[in-house]
């Protein structure tokens, strides 16, 4: 597959002074978990073609001019490509844009899909930070989740990753899961920490639409847990790792000092990235696009040399406004007060200064460096807060 530049389909007229980030879609998977609503699927046929096309795209959008520091190979599974496949993509990425000499460069890792030889082989291409989709090391949780994997594989592979040498490691976990109880997680993230991880994150189950945990659920095979659940597996958690060194840097996310991820601080915080593969988004300020979410139709409109852009829409003042304040009080950088300052209208001054000074009374959140920082009990229910706020500034 060849193929020539064409000029992009979107505005070009944004300048950035921050290094953008770049994500690479890998929409494969050994098997489908039970929760996933993400596009992936397991027939592996298309892999070689997948692989051709994605870097066809990246081919298409190239940007020399763009400076690029962080890099990260999601999925599905990219695992699952070969080592010289993730190699392929990676180079054509590097001919495409200009990278940063400590570019953070993740590749996400389901247990069981790799060996101590692929694992040095990412070493040796640049592959600094690995992220392991644990999820639970609980037997029966990881079978309810339709997980391929068992608890053991989950520790050999964080073994293995600490001995090819990654410069960091992260591991997800799930909260929330029905029948999980307080004691299966707090054991969950005590076998995590004997593996020093740089990273976890620790997301909330999600029963999305159209699951085969959501059909188990109306069933009523399984009960889902309620707010009060998983409000004592959010607080738990906090407690748990901020005692052990790591920082809640968002809702999701802890990190040892100095290793928060840098690709993920970019979706909240307005910086541009650019993403490739089917499905994938992108966002050049104001300019949000996103790729078709069909496999056969991506490789199809690369084999025609044309980029498989499916729609874009140019957000306006007040909806970057909007993501500013939502994407910020997610994190423990908050949102600057001169920022929402300048969105008063009215008399509306007022009252945002008593909403906030209510805010910190409650204990929901706090005044530091000039933001308004959400802390732990407002994180908890942040989209509420971040609702009330909206309705009163917009």
């Amino acid at each position: 597959m060849s193929h020539r530049r064409q000029a992009s389909e979107l505005p070009e007229d944004a300048e950035y002074t921050c290094p953008a980030g770049i994500y690479l879609h890998t929409p494969f998977c050994r098997q489908k978990c039970r929760y996933c609503d993400f596009v992936s699927v397991t027939d592996v046929n298309l892999l070689d073609d997948y692989v051709d096309a994605l870097c066809g795209e990246i081919e298409l959008r190239q940007q020399h001019q763009i400076g690029v520091d962080s890099i990260y190979l999601g999925g599905g599974t990219p695992t699952l490509l070969a080592t010289d496949q993730v190699n392929q993509t990676l180079t054509a990425v590097r001919s495409a844009f200009q990278i940063h000499p400590d570019v953070e460069i993740t590749i996400e890792v389901n247990p069981g899909t790799v060996t101590l030889e692929a694992l040095k082989a990412y070493v040796a291409m640049g592959i600094n930070r690995i992220s392991i989709g644990v999820q639970s090391f609980q037997p029966q949780l990881l079978d309810l989740l339709g997980r391929s994997h068992d608890e053991k594989t989950a520790t050999d592979a964080l073994e293995l990753s600490g001995a090819a040498g990654f410069s960091q490691i992260g591991i997800d976990l799930i909260f929330g899961i029905p029948g999980q109880t307080s004691d299966q997680f707090i054991d969950d993230l005590q076998t995590a920490i004997k593996f020093s991880p740089h990273h976890l994150s620790c997301y909330s189950l999600t029963i999305a639409s159209n699951t085969p945990l959501q059909r188990l659920c109306r069933q009523q095979a399984i009960t889902p847990a309620d707010d009060s659940q998983v409000a004592r597996f959010f607080m738990e958690t906090d407690a748990f790792l901020t005692s052990h060194g790591y920082q809640h840097y968002e809702i999701s996310n802890f990190a040892k000092p100095d290793c928060r991820s840098r690709h993920n601080r970019k979706y909240w915080s307005g910086i541009p990235y650019w993403g490739f593969g089917v499905a994938a988004h992108s966002f050049q300020p104001p300019v949000r696009s996103w790729n078709v979410s069909s496999i056969g139709r991506y490789i199809a409109t690369l084999d025609r040399n044309r980029l498989p852009i499916l729609d874009h829409e140019t957000l306006s003042l007040k909806e970057q406004a909007v993501e500013t304040i939502m994407l910020g009080l997610r994190t423990d950088h908050g949102v600057e007060l001169a920022f929402l300052d300048g969105l008063q209208r009215g008399d509306n001054g007022n009252a945002k200064a008593r909403l906030i000074q209510q805010w910190v009374n409650e204990g929901q959140a706090r005044i530091h460096k000039g933001g308004l920082v959400l802390t732990v009990s407002g994180m908890l229910v942040a989209d509420a807060l971040t609702k009330e706020l909206l309705e009163l500034l917009m």
